[in-house]
């Protein structure tokens, strides 16, 4: 039997001005999820959200400007396990100065969409409602 180390990834939620949040969607397909994905070796957690959000939306971000609300394991679509820890954008982002040229990967979409949405229409459904109750806790504590 192959043994297997659990993955380290990361996805980050970026709120914006008008209630929606920054989703992306891969690879010609309308599932919806948080920018995100693996941590590479010798990077930390934060580091990789930072990188993964820049590649993914074009957004430049700063480690202190991140907040961990939320990590489980979660069961991947090629049916292996990683860990999963979600962060938070401590500041909104306008929508309406993003330009979707930012984009470095290749085969992402970029949407601001409502958190009703993402839970309908995304990937990691059960995490995400997990994810949703944390923020939900998380502005009720800086407000």
């Amino acid at each position: 039997m192959e043994l297997h180390t659990l993955a380290d990834s990361v996805c980050v939620i970026i709120p914006t001005k008008s209630d929606l949040i920054l989703t992306v969607t891969r690879r010609n397909t309308d599932i919806l999820c948080l920018p995100g994905g693996k941590v590479d070796p010798g990077e930390t957690l934060l580091e990789a959200a930072v990188r993964e959000v820049r590649e993914e939306t074009g957004f430049i971000l700063v480690q202190d400007q991140l907040r961990p609300i939320y990590s489980q394991i979660v069961v991947g679509a090629d049916g292996f396990d990683f860990y999963c820890t979600t962060f938070v954008l401590n500041e909104e982002v306008d929508e309406q100065h993003y330009d979707p040229s930012w984009v470095v990967e290749e085969g992402i979409d970029v949407r601001f969409t409502t958190w009703r949405d993402l839970l309908i229409n995304g990937t990691f459904q059960e995490y995400n409602n997990k994810v949703l109750v944390n923020y939900t806790a998380y502005l009720g504590s800086v407000l």
